[in-house]
């Protein structure tokens, strides 16, 4: 069918964008070609923008044509993190459903592996592997076809106790569900070992791939936004863990083994944004930040065509501060 001309290949209405007014301004130099990356701009492809609350706008995103997004011919990769999956169980049940992704990789679960509901996936279609942790942490990727090759930890089965990692083969990608450290505050502790922890990610990505002929896809929460038109309220984030000098350089230092960052082609204007705090109603005030991504080597990188945030699931009664992201390569 089409809209305002432009041709839709599946109408997802749910997955929809914040674009901050103040940001679309802003210019963004992209590495890497991506074939159909497009800028989906205000009036442009077919994408209506309605006002919403404060000093957000949000933007319909019916996955509308991002070349040949959703004709269905390659792999949808999708990361989120459900800040509990004992809590979130229907929430990821009910969007496996609606969106279909072939893989999709969670963070934060909350349970060990005995407690993650692994009948309920597999009705759903998904055959699951999980590093789970009590209380805090723990990932897993789920997959429509065989997981291979599964890896947990940064190196193996390193003596870190934090389920922070795991990776698996599927359909000649490898997949890596992430959950890098919050860091608590700027100069603690647990900053320190968010720095390390991200500086070990890139020496485990050194030993084990090469980006030039692997295909790898790093997804999940980085708890790192990596420009300022990725905060919907810069000055009040701008100094703190998710976004200061040194954890960007941070995450500067892990892509540069090879990895771009496949979600930001599509969206080049930011104000695109995959988290929002709890407190001080920071989904209704506009005051996000994009700190969930889908970072890819080269082979893979450029078979990406589309990418999108699905708001809608921040919206629903007891949701997780996340939002599922969603790349598809051909």
């Amino acid at each position: 069918m089409s809209k305002n001309g432009v041709q839709v290949l599946q109408d997802l209405s749910g997955f929809v964008l914040d674009i901050s007014p103040t940001d679309q301004g802003s210019t963004v130099g992209v590495e890497r070609d991506l074939p159909g990356a497009e800028n989906p701009s205000p009036g442009r492809y077919g994408l209506g923008i309605r006002t919403y609350g404060g000093r957000s706008v949000i933007g319909f995103d019916s996955f509308v044509r991002h070349d040949s997004m959703l004709l269905h011919t390659g792999m949808k990769v999708a990361t989120w993190n459900v800040n509990s999956i004992r809590a979130r169980r229907q929430h990821v049940v009910d969007w496996l459903d609606a969106a279909q992704p072939d893989v999709l990789c969670l963070q934060e679960l909350k349970v060990t592996d005995s407690d993650f509901p692994f009948e309920e996936m597999r009705e759903c279609g998904y055959e699951a592997e999980v590093s789970g942790q009590k209380t805090y942490n723990g990932v897993a990727i789920l997959s429509r076809c065989p997981l291979s090759n599964v890896v947990r930890g940064l190196d193996g089965g390193d003596d870190d106790t934090q389920a922070r990692l795991i990776s698996a083969d599927v359909e000649g990608v490898t997949v890596l569900s992430a959950y890098f450290p919050n860091g608590g505050e700027v100069g603690s502790d647990k900053f320190e070992y968010k720095l390390r922890w991200m500086q070990r990610l890139r020496q485990m990505l050194q030993a084990r791939f090469d980006p030039e002929v692997d295909q790898v896809a790093l997804c999940g929460d980085f708890n790192v936004a990596p420009q300022d038109d990725d905060i919907g309220r810069p000055d009040e984030w701008r100094a703190s863990v998710l976004a200061c000098d040194r954890v960007r350089e941070a995450l500067e230092d892990v892509s540069s083994f090879g990895l771009t960052d496949v979600f930001r082609p599509f969206h080049p204007d930011g104000g695109v944004f995959s988290w929002w705090d709890y407190r001080g109603r920071g989904f209704e005030r506009g005051n996000g930040l994009r700190i969930d991504h889908v970072y890819a080597t080269p082979p893979l990188s450029g078979r990406t065509v589309g990418a999108a945030v699905d708001r809608e699931e921040r919206r629903k009664k007891s949701p997780s501060d996340h939002a599922p992201v969603m790349v598809e390569f051909e």
